[in-house]
C-alpha cells in the first residue's frame, strides 16, 4: 500500500512537470520545421517567379486568349431573343398563377 502511495506522490509531483516539457518539445520540433519547410518553398517560388519574369521578357510566356465579342448591333441581338426569355411554357403558367379566382 505504502508503494502505491509513493506512486502517486510521484505522479503528482512530476508527471504534470514532464508533460509540460514534453509539450514543450512538441511545439518547438514544429516551430523548427515550419521554418526549414518555409524556406525550401520560399526558395522554388523566387525560383519560379524569375523564370516567369525571364519568360515574360524573352516574349516566351503565353498570354490569355482575348475575349471575341460576337457581331452584331445589340438591336440585331434583341431580335435573336434574350437567353433569360422564360420559355412559353413558364410564361402560361405563371399566367394561370396570376388569374387564379376565389372559389
Amino acid at each position: 500500500m505504502e508503494h502505491l502511495q509513493n506512486l502517486l506522490d510521484y505522479a503528482q509531483r512530476y508527471i504534470t512537470v514532464e508533460l509540460f516539457i514534453l509539450i514543450i518539445l512538441i511545439i518547438g520540433t514544429f516551430l523548427i520545421f515550419a521554418f526549414l519547410i518555409q524556406d525550401v518553398f520560399q526558395d522554388y517560388f523566387k525560383d519560379y517567379g524569375d523564370k516567369k519574369k525571364r519568360e515574360r521578357e524573352e516574349g516566351k510566356a503565353q498570354s490569355r486568349p482575348r475575349v471575341v465579342k460576337t457581331p452584331g448591333t445589340p438591336e440585331e441581338k434583341k431580335k435573336k431573343g434574350s437567353r433569360t426569355a422564360k420559355s412559353s411554357k413558364a410564361k402560361g403558367k405563371s399566367k394561370l398563377r396570376n388569374n387564379k379566382t376565389d372559389g
